[in-house]
């Protein structure tokens, strides 16, 4: 049995031997309420956990109304190229790396979710961290809508697509995390935000956010495709192509390792590693922390 997605579909928690009871006794502990999840979820696996967010009132029956939902698979295709069970293994995968990278920062909390969308990795984060410490900000309203006709009781923030001073606490948060944001910002917004990201992490935190290799300007199906602007990607570092309208600093932004670790150290961060999966092959994990 598959979804529409393409993965193998959740059973129900009556027929899941393995983990039935840990799944029965979330269910029972939740209790309508997620104040205690992080503890209560400790014994749900990671994907197993993911599987329960794609359909949460079928396999938590007594508390699953506490999660949020899914949006429509148009909505979720719309934001992120694909839905359902072929999202999720996606979701899953960057989840792993920043868990990875975070360690106990993550934790210790606050975390930021700088480009929340409509919840799709937040949602997932709840199995390691309280609801109440993490902050998703979006530069869309119609992404903070979303969230909140999901669902998503976490704090939600509107912000400008170039951060300004007081829309983020300095020294502040233990991890902030960006998933396919730098991906689309042009050169000068990119620098920027980065910078105001660095400003807003305590010393100590981590930053774990994703870049576009120059190998996207090839990708099969790319309308835009040119493998002179590869060489330009990896010869400038950046290479941003704008979106055509009255959208500002938007578009498809690939960059180079070499010029991206250089954007790091110019905000006074050390890098401190890069991840990759098959799964999301033309998005690059770059995790750097703040000294202190």
């Amino acid at each position: 049995m598959t979804d529409k997605g393409g993965a193998s579909a959740f059973p129900p928690t009556w027929a899941w031997e393995s983990f039935r009871s840990e799944i029965a006794a979330l269910d029972r502990g939740l209790d309508g309420s997620l104040v205690d999840l992080p503890r209560l979820a400790r014994a749900i696996p990671l994907d197993v956990w993911g599987d329960i967010l794609l359909d949460p009132a079928r396999h938590l029956p007594v508390s699953g109304a506490a999660l949020p939902v899914m949006p429509t698979p148009e909505i979720q295709t719309s934001w992120c190229g694909s839905h359902g069970g072929t999202l999720l293994r996606q979701s899953l995968a960057f989840i792993r790396s920043l868990v990875a990278a975070a360690g106990d920062d993550l934790y210790r909390g606050p975390v930021l979710d700088y480009g929340v969308g409509w919840g799709r990795l937040s949602r997932l984060l709840l199995k390691y961290v309280a609801v109440e410490q993490i902050v998703g900000v979006d530069a869309w309203q119609r992404s903070l809508d979303i969230c909140r006709s999901c669902g998503i009781t976490h704090p939600l923030r509107l912000v400008s697509t170039r951060l300004a001073p007081a829309e983020l606490e300095p020294d502040h948060y233990s991890v902030v995390y960006a998933f396919s944001v730098f991906t689309h910002l042009a050169p000068a917004a990119f620098a920027h935000n980065l910078r105001a990201l660095a400003v807003a992490l305590r010393p100590g935190g981590r930053l774990v956010v994703t870049t576009r290799p120059a190998e996207f300007l090839v990708m099969p199906g790319y309308p835009y495709a040119d493998a002179a602007k590869v060489d330009q990607t990896l010869s400038d570092g950046i290479v941003h192509i704008g979106e055509k309208g009255e959208v500002v600093d938007y578009g498809d932004t690939t960059v180079s390792p070499t010029w991206m670790a250089g954007q790091l150290s110019a905000c006074g961060l050390v890098d401190v590693g890069v991840d990759w999966n098959h799964g999301s092959p033309y998005q690059v994990v770059w995790a750097a922390k703040k000294p202190g």
